[in-house]
């Protein structure tokens, strides 16, 4: 199938053909109906088949083992540049993380996050007492989507029970 730009199409019933023929093509690949739909909400214009299959083949190749999960659970990864994912591997490795292909995996919108905010991030968990946050990040990568209020809210709470 040729790839069509949504935007330039003013025929109502042809763009419901292309869409169709889009979604055929995600299923036939692996994706799943609701996450399909769920990504189309926002991101149609970034599901033309050369664009997706390109960063399938791309996110394989830099070792990411289910690259349709990560496009499901984060569809923005469909416009990120694969130099600046390269950046963002190369820059939680300088900081000391060991897997981040595994981090991302887990939680692909660390491609989104700022260095500085993961920065911060490590520096705040060492001002809470965490004696090793990359250890602590690695193994929960989630860590680095917490507000601190909500940390200190846990730590509050552990310390009230004893802990």
């Amino acid at each position: 199938m040729e790839s069509t730009d949504l935007r330039t199409i003013k025929d109502e019933e042809l763009k419901e053909v292309v869409i169709s023929e889009r979604e055929d093509f995600l299923k036939e690949i692996g994706f799943q109906p609701e996450d399909i739909e769920n990504i189309y909400s926002e991101y149609e214009t970034l599901l033309k088949e050369d664009v997706v299959i390109e960063a399938i083949e791309n996110l394989t190749k830099k070792g990411f083992n289910d690259p349709i999960k990560m496009i499901s659970t984060f569809p923005p990864i469909l416009g990120y540049s694969f130099e600046n994912i390269d950046n963002k591997i190369k820059g939680l490795e300088e900081r000391g993380f060991q897997d981040p292909i595994k981090m991302i995996s887990t939680l692909p919108p660390i491609l989104g996050y700022s260095f500085e905010n993961i920065d911060n991030k490590i520096k705040g968990l060492k001002e809470r007492g965490f004696q090793d946050p990359i250890k602590m990040i690695s193994t929960l990568p989630a860590v680095l989507a917490y507000s601190f209020e909500n940390i200190d809210n846990k730590i509050k709470g552990l310390e009230e029970r004893g802990f």
